[in-house]
C-alpha cells in the first residue's frame, strides 16, 4: 500500500473531505509519475511485447487522469 493511504481509522475520522481529496490526488499524482517513468524506460523499450506495454500504460494513464478531473478542485 502506499504511504500516502497509511492513515489510522482515528485520524481519517478527523480528516476533513477536502484533506481526504488532497490525500487522493497526492496518490493519483504519484501513480501518474510511475506510469511516465515505466514507459520511457529502457527497458521497456528493450522489451519484444514493447506496444503491448504502451498500450497497457496508455491506459492506466487515461485511467488515472479520468480519477484526477472527477476529484474536486481545492477551490470547490
Amino acid at each position: 500500500m502506499n504511504k500516502f493511504l497509511r492513515v489510522d481509522k482515528e485520524e481519517w475520522g478527523k480528516m476533513s473531505k477536502q484533506d481526504v481529496v488532497n490525500i487522493l490526488r497526492k496518490y493519483l499524482e504519484e501513480e501518474k509519475a510511475t506510469s511516465y517513468r515505466k514507459m520511457i524506460s529502457e527497458e521497456s523499450f528493450s522489451s519484444p511485447s514493447w506496444a503491448e506495454q504502451q498500450s497497457f500504460l496508455l491506459g492506466d494513464l487515461k485511467r488515472i487522469e479520468r480519477l484526477l478531473n472527477f476529484l474536486p478542485d481545492k477551490g470547490n
